[in-house]
């Protein structure tokens, strides 16, 4: 499961870096399908090496031509106003992290400490990790003392790998590129795979009883 996560990381690494690397590997034809200066051109086209991808992008791009007589081009025009769009949408990412944080902040309000940077809260349903600078734990205090030591098992995995500060990379990542549907799909898979790992951590050096009472706590 690990290794998945590390071919993950190269995904990230990829959204991360603003411009392409060329190698004569690649199977891509072209390192810039969309020219940096397009909406300068006087006739705005793709070149991805790809003819039929080419001509049917192209077609349209050509109504986007501007004119002598025009006053603006409207190639320009719509990409301001994808931009406004763009930054609408990552603003309303960063807003709706901003409210799911404060919501999950205000949960483990009547607490008490159980262990070091671990609370017992009685209004949450689920244990979860709260923070990055110095995380803490909250563990349901209505677990069994059995249930919550291997639950806790399974956050301290997720401390231990230092999955918190990947989670909110990725979730940053997922605001800047909201408009590409391959990146939410890339999200949850990713997500889904950063607590395969984790459970895999956990169960390593466990017999078949230790890991039917784990699967029954996660369930």
């Amino acid at each position: 499961s690990w290794i998945r996560c590390i071919l993950w990381a190269m995904v990230g690494l990829r959204l991360l870096i603003p411009f392409t690397l060329t190698s004569p590997l690649s199977i891509a034809p072209k390192a810039y399908t969309i020219p940096l200066n397009i909406s300068a051109q006087s006739v705005p086209a793709v070149d991805s090496g790809i003819s039929l991808v080419d001509d049917t992008v192209n077609s349209l791009l050509s109504s986007a031509a501007p004119v002598v007589e025009d006053s603006a081009n409207p190639l320009q025009i719509w990409l301001f106003v994808a931009c406004i769009v763009w930054l609408a949408g990552v603003s309303a990412m960063g807003a709706y992290w901003l409210a799911a944080y404060l919501k999950l902040r205000r949960k483990p309000r009547a607490r008490l400490p159980w262990r070091k940077r671990i609370w017992l809260c009685d209004g949450i349903a689920s244990p979860f990790i709260l923070g990055l600078a110095r995380p803490q734990i909250y563990m349901p205090s209505a677990m069994d003392s059995h249930a919550r030591e291997l639950a806790l098992g399974h956050e301290l995995a997720h401390l231990a790998r230092k999955d918190h500060w990947w989670k909110a990379l990725g979730f940053f990542l997922l605001a800047v590129h909201w408009f590409n549907p391959l990146v939410w799909v890339a999200w949850v898979a990713f997500s889904r795979d950063l607590e395969l790992a984790c459970d895999a951590r956990v169960v390593k050096g466990m017999n078949l009883s230790e890991r039917k009472a784990y699967a029954s706590v996660l369930l």
